[in-house]
């Protein structure tokens, strides 16, 4: 009986209005057609100014505050409101610890500062930090070209949705993350961070401002970030994502888009006891810099654990690297089920210094100028297994002694299993290239039969399965898996890269 009590009474707590559950301190923002005079409280008394719409909430150090910013574009007033000291050449605005920053939706709801920095403070009556600040469906540009970027004050959770940010933007750590669908024209700042980054956009500034990065992250200790479904497209940037772990912080990049800037689709720096999987990713050469690319690079990392697993490389016959991992960085790579295609340059590349131990299985290798596997003198012998090699320069070398083909790798000692066969792509020349296996390739169902660990393709389709139809499921070699037609159905695809039939699967580990 009183568990039947307590579920009527949660079940009529949650039936109450937002507002009633939480306490909300309500206000109505309207640039045009607003009054400071008007209380703020309805759609018909609205405020004008964002400072006033946050000003005059009792108790709202204690209290969440939340600002309905009504469709149209308002400039932050330059008046200094409580706060801590506002910046010389600009102007602050002290949020309250729990703040809502709420768009008009499918409307167009911007705040420009008034063409000095504008600063997000916390407010001088209440104490530093909060719980949590949401900004949704709202579009911020709070700065000059010349001025600082946006710095966000710190809370314990930031959620954000359906924004954009046109500069430069910072959150500090540590913090908890919820984005989705939002947009940063020039970067990102993150971190310690954990949560999640989904289906947001990263790039589409072209102001030449090339010294700066996409997306700076560093994980929580003992956390988990994950940036999935995300485009991270370089343009005049020189840097895509960076990335700092520790203290057994697992990072995942899945099912992005990413450039092959100069400096490095993702780069890891600076880590040590940590995980990062890069999963179901595409990397595709575009940079206006005529550069070399670069995907992802491993820099001054020690004990970090990588998986690298059922991405696509492809630099449209360019020079670009895929994975290098500089000398002074030791690793434990799991390199498995990539396709790494039209580079003039080598395709990974290890060290010197014999740090860490990197296993390359089930890869396919089309048309590498250089080698597509490079050691440099005196570095560790890598397992190399089962991955397929098709107009490559060298398929494997250590310092000056080079191994032409997979048959030769399976003779060196490194590993067995390579093969040295065409690889039957569906559009391999086109631009972008298809790297979806034709049903009849030689490369279907010839990954090693004993790895039967369930995966996720690029697409979205769990392998291993039973492509060439022998009653044996093995994984195909390279990114994308030949699954059996269903009756009366269509192959995948993906949501960033839709094909009929498409499905979606969310698998964050890369195993199940």
């Amino acid at each position: 009986m009183l568990k039947s009590l307590l579920a009527v009474a949660g079940l009529a707590l949650t039936c109450l209005p937002v507002h009633a559950q939480v306490n909300l301190a309500v206000r109505y923002l309207d640039c045009d057609d607003g009054d400071d005079s008007n209380d703020g409280k309805t759609p018909s008394t609205p405020r004008r100014t964002l400072q006033a719409a946050l000003a005059g909430v009792p108790d709202g150090c204690n209290r969440p505050v939340e600002v309905h910013v009504l469709p149209g574009t308002c400039r932050v007033e330059t008046v200094p409101v409580p706060g801590p000291i506002p910046p010389t050449s600009g102007v602050s605005v002290g949020l309250w610890p729990d703040t809502r920053l709420l768009g008009a939706g499918s409307a167009v709801s911007w705040i420009l500062g008034p063409g000095v920095p504008v600063q997000l403070t916390d407010r001088a009556e209440c104490a530093a930090g909060g719980p949590r600040l949401v900004i949704h469906d709202l579009s911020l540009d709070l700065t000059d070209d010349q001025g600082p970027g946006i710095l966000l004050p710190q809370r314990d959770l930031v959620e954000i949705r359906g924004a954009g940010f046109v500069n430069t933007t910072e959150i500090p750590g540590p913090v908890r993350v919820r984005i989705s669908d939002a947009w940063f024209s020039a970067g990102l700042g993150l971190g310690p961070a954990s949560g999640s980054i989904k289906r947001t956009s990263f790039g589409g500034n072209e102001n030449n401002d090339a010294n700066d990065g996409l997306l700076d992250a560093t994980v929580r200790p003992g956390g988990k970030l994950v940036v999935s479904d995300s485009q991270l497209e370089s343009g005049y940037f020189y840097q895509g994502a960076v990335a700092r772990c520790g203290g057994d912080g697992v990072l995942v990049l899945e099912h992005n888009t990413f450039s092959l800037p100069p400096d490095g689709a993702i780069t890891v720096v600076n880590s040590s006891a940590c995980e990062i999987h890069v999963l179901r990713n595409r990397f595709t050469y575009a940079s206006y810099w005529k550069d070399p690319g670069l995907g992802i690079q491993v820099l001054s990392s020690n004990d970090v654990a990588l998986t690298l697993s059922g991405n696509t490389f492809d630099g449209y016959d360019t020079d670009y690297t895929a994975l290098s991992v500089a000398p002074g960085s030791s690793v434990v790579a799991d390199v498995a089920y990539n396709t790494f295609a039209r580079s003039v340059l080598d395709a990974v590349t290890l060290p010197d210094d014999g740090s860490g131990h990197v296993r390359l299985r089930g890869n396919a290798f089309y048309a590498i100028g250089g080698a597509a596997i490079r050691v440099a003198d005196g570095g560790q012998k890598p397992e190399v297994s089962f991955n397929n090699f098709d107009s490559v320069g060298d398929a494997l070398c250590f310092g000056d002694t080079c191994f032409a083909t997979g048959q030769d790798v399976n003779g060196s000692g490194a590993g067995g299993g390579n093969r040295d066969l065409a690889s039957g792509f569906l559009a391999p020349g086109a631009f972008p290239g298809d790297f979806h296996l034709d049903p009849g390739s030689v490369l279907v169902d010839a990954a090693d039969p004993q790895d039967q660990v369930l995966r996720l393709d690029l697409d979205g389709t769990i392998r291993p399965a039973d492509g060439d139809q022998d009653g044996t499921a093995v994984e195909d070699i390279g990114a994308f898996e030949v699954a059996p037609l269903p009756t009366g159905g269509r192959r995948g695809g993906d949501v960033l890269h839709p094909r009929p039939g498409a499905r979606r699967t969310a698998d964050r580990s890369g195993t199940r």
